[in-house]
């Protein structure tokens, strides 16, 4: 069960990866996964809810989303935070049931080029 929405939602099988039920996103194992090839370009999106809460990311020529809500999950791999600070230069850190984030500027977007 996922935890970090106001209304149940499960990660339910879509081809060969897991996603969201409520909102879409890649479970994040899968995300983590997809991260560690860079030959998978990633970018941000915009801040139109006053922070960074989605990534993009191509693999193979399809696109994925990523929000980054479910980062407050209890079973997120801690290799994922650590891989996001490194590849984008945003720190996340969950904090009794919040996510609070650390980017370099207001605004502020990673694309890979």
């Amino acid at each position: 069960m996922i935890t970090c929405h106001e209304v149940e939602a499960t990660w339910k099988d879509l081809e060969d990866i897991k996603i969201c039920s409520y909102c879409g996103s890649l479970e994040p194992g899968i995300f983590l996964d997809y991260l560690k090839n860079p030959s998978n370009k990633v970018s941000g999106s915009d801040w139109k809810y006053g922070w960074p809460h989605k990534f993009y990311i191509s693999v193979q020529q399809h696109m994925f989303k990523f929000y980054n809500i479910h980062l407050i999950e209890p079973s997120i791999p801690k290799e994922l935070f650590k891989l996001i600070e490194e590849r984008f230069q945003i720190v996340f850190i969950p904090i009794d049931g919040k996510l609070h984030y650390k980017a370099p500027a207001v605004g502020y977007q990673y694309y890979d080029l």
